[in-house]
């Protein structure tokens, strides 16, 4: 996990492995939670760091959560409105 803050957008950079397609990765945003979720069906973290703090003007902070079968990633916002876009490459060795 990676993430790139500019003053007017912050991307964040996830890197899966395995057989999984990445159209199985899952992007909601939570209306009025100021949350984006990110979940990873049938997959693990490889380690389950501590929350990071971005502290950016969009981002306020990653965690990464894994439940028994899935890992999500949940992105706490700062505004009450937030525009995203999911970019999804498979990048094949």
């Amino acid at each position: 996990l990676r993430y790139i803050s500019y003053p007017r957008f912050t991307r964040i950079i996830i890197n899966v492995s395995g057989d999984r397609p990445v159209e199985d990765i899952e992007v909601r945003c939570l209306e009025g939670a100021k949350t984006l979720t990110v979940e990873l069906p049938n997959s693990r973290f490889m380690q389950l760091d501590e929350p990071i703090e971005v502290g950016g003007r969009i981002i306020e902070l990653i965690e990464s959560v894994q439940t028994s079968a899935d890992a999500k990633l949940i992105v706490r916002i700062v505004p009450d409105e937030v525009k995203y876009e999911i970019q999804k490459y498979n990048l094949k060795r």
